[in-house]
């Protein structure tokens, strides 16, 4: 999780002229080594296949049936909700395929399920890293979307952690 919070990424693309006036195009990014984000990722997937019962959605059903404060229960769906929207808004920068915009979610699935756990989406994960410059700038905005995913894990956890204490005192007041 250091590696993915803490890392700089980013991403470069351009055009080479050599001296026989061809150009040859390139592309790069930085950002979290394999090993971290694979770490990341084989975590977090409990949080997003709704057969878990971490799921943010099997969460959300927990939260609605605990007894505890209206406010905490708010406070989870207000940050799951901001997390849906932002991963269902569209990518910046704006990436059109097919006269569709991606969205973080779009990437976000094929860079898990595609580059990563290699099952569903292969083949669209492969057809994006063949096309210069998205071979640069998808990855970094996955990272990104990482972190933003990250981060709403931990407000949760903490989140988490007061209902666990909420619970607890209404226990020892039975």
């Amino acid at each position: 999780m250091e590696s993915i919070l803490n890392k700089e990424s980013g991403w470069k693309f351009g055009i080479e002229t050599k001296a026989d006036g061809t150009q040859i195009g390139y592309s790069s990014h930085s950002g979290p080594n394999r090993d971290a984000i694979d770490a990341f990722v084989l975590t977090f997937r409990f949080f997003i296949q709704d057969n878990e019962g971490t799921s943010f959605r099997q969460m959300h059903n927990l939260y609605s049936t605990i007894p505890i404060n209206a406010s905490l229960k708010s406070n989870f769906d207000k940050m799951r909700n901001d997390l849906n929207a932002f991963l269902d808004s569209n990518f910046l920068p704006n990436v059109v395929l097919n006269g569709n915009p991606l969205s973080n979610r779009e990437i976000m699935e094929v860079f898990i399920f595609g580059g990563l756990a290699h099952s569903t989406k292969v083949e669209t994960f492969e057809k994006w890293m063949n096309i210069m410059p998205l071979n640069a700038i998808l990855p970094n905005g996955f990272n990104l979307i990482l972190v933003r995913i990250l981060n709403t894990i931990s407000a949760i956890s903490a989140l988490n952690d007061q209902v666990v204490l909420e619970l607890l005192e209404n226990l020892s007041k039975e």
